[in-house]
C-alpha cells in the first residue's frame, strides 16, 4: 500500500497551494507494521515543518516588503538600515 500526504495552504485571499510532503510505502508482508514507525513520523515532522516554515517566511516578506508610508516597495539586497524611502514618508511620521 502506498500512502502520500499532501499538505494544503490556503491564503488570505482564498487561494490554495497543494505541497506534497512524503510518500510511505506499507507493505502488508512485514510483521507488526500498522500505523507509522519512529523514523517516518520524524520524517513527516520534518518535511511538514520545513514545508510550513518556507510558506509562512514567504507570505511575512511579501506583505512587509512595501514601506508602511509610500507603499513602494523595499530594496531587497545589501546589509543596512531599514530607513523611510523619501523625505515625504519622514514627514508623515
Amino acid at each position: 500500500m502506498k500512502i502520500k500526504i499532501q499538505l494544503l495552504i490556503e491564503d488570505d485571499k482564498g487561494q490554495t497551494k497543494m505541497e506534497d510532503i512524503i510518500q510511505l510505502d506499507k507493505r502488508e508482508d512485514k510483521k507488526y507494521s500498522v500505523g507509522l514507525s519512529l523514523l517516518e513520523s520524524k520524517e513527516l515532522l520534518k518535511e511538514l515543518q520545513k514545508k510550513i516554515i518556507y510558506h509562512q517566511a514567504e507570505d511575512y516578506t511579501k506583505y512587509h516588503r512595501a514601506c508602511p508610508c509610500c507603499l513602494r516597495n523595499r530594496q531587497s539586497k545589501g546589509y543596512h538600515l531599514i530607513t523611510p524611502c523619501r523625505d515625504s514618508c519622514v514627514k508623515q511620521a
